[in-house]
């Protein structure tokens, strides 16, 4: 689904795998008016684990807790002096519950269950990523405001064994990428109630594009073939939607076992990507399962 609203545009893809039967990822996105006339997007990606029904549980509950969050509170934190800071405050806080709420479903139904976590909120020319796991937030850029030369910036850091072992400098990026222990987390939601949560702020351009995905996509490409899938793409004009599904494809073709989503979002007003526009006023877009 691709969508236009409020100057936002969106493409979200995703795919069960060539391994997996079931699809533990889900996404969530919504926008809405917010103080001085802007609008506002928070946008998520939770990667389930678990096995059989446990993972897509715990996504579906992340996301559903994020999404009552979003419908009871922000009409509220709205009209707050700080308002970026007071998300932040109750995005974390959403993350702690959520892990509560995992913790005791594991000690009741005896479920070995867990999932990983990323917000993107977006508010005039600041974002916000509030993170736990290993799905990622990326930030593209053409660098120096040329297209053909587009950049890439990880927001978000891999809470990982292998993320570890490169701070340590005991594996390259590349290395780090293809290792056989890659899977291996160091923090995700619903397996002990100490969380070290991520947060990071910055500012953005009109120009800037924000891809959020599981490590479905991003295990199968390095950095260099993100940046140049990109470039090529937005070169030749193509939509989010066409973004979102292409890079879904690429890394399904490209032998992925895990489930991969991709989300893809800029603001619409920027004269170097324009495709093709269905204006359809719809507030959100979600995966979910009832639960």
């Amino acid at each position: 689904m691709r969508l236009h609203y409020s100057g936002w545009d969106y493409g979200l893809a995703t795919h069960v795998g060539n391994i997996k039967k079931i699809n533990e990822d889900r996404s969530f996105l919504r926008i809405a008016a917010g103080p001085e006339k802007k609008s506002f997007v928070i946008a998520m990606i939770a990667d389930g684990m678990g096995g059989y029904n446990s993972g897509e549980a715990a996504s579906s509950i992340a996301v559903e807790y994020v999404k009552k969050w979003w419908d009871d509170r922000i009409p509220a934190l709205i009209k707050t002096e700080d308002f970026l800071k007071e998300v932040n405050k109750g995005l974390t806080e959403v993350f702690r519950q959520v892990n509560k709420k995992l913790l005791e479903l594991k000690q009741k139904q005896q479920l070995n269950t867990g999932t990983t976590l990323s917000v993107l909120f977006l508010y005039g020319s600041s974002y916000l990523a509030v993170h736990v796991g290993d799905s990622r937030i990326y930030r593209g850029y053409p660098a120096s405001g040329d297209i053909t030369d587009f950049c890439i910036e990880q927001l978000t850091e891999d809470q990982s064994w292998v993320a570890s072992q490169m701070k340590k400098g005991l594996l390259s990026k590349e290395e780090a990428r293809v290792h056989p222990k890659r899977n291996i987390l160091l923090q995700c939601l619903g397996i002990t109630p100490e969380l070290n949560i991520f947060h990071k702020t910055g500012r953005f351009g009109e120009e800037d594009l924000f891809l959020l995905s599981s490590d479905g996509f991003f295990s199968m490409f390095s950095d260099n073939n993100i940046m140049f899938f990109l470039t090529q793409l937005t070169v030749n004009n193509y939509s989010l939607q066409k973004i979102s599904e292409f890079l879904v494809k690429e890394a399904v073709n490209a032998g992925a076992r895990d489930n991969i989503t991709v989300m893809t979002i800029r603001w619409r007003k920027n004269k170097f990507f324009r495709g093709k526009e269905y204006f359809r006023f719809f507030r959100s877009i979600f995966q979910e399962k009832k639960i």
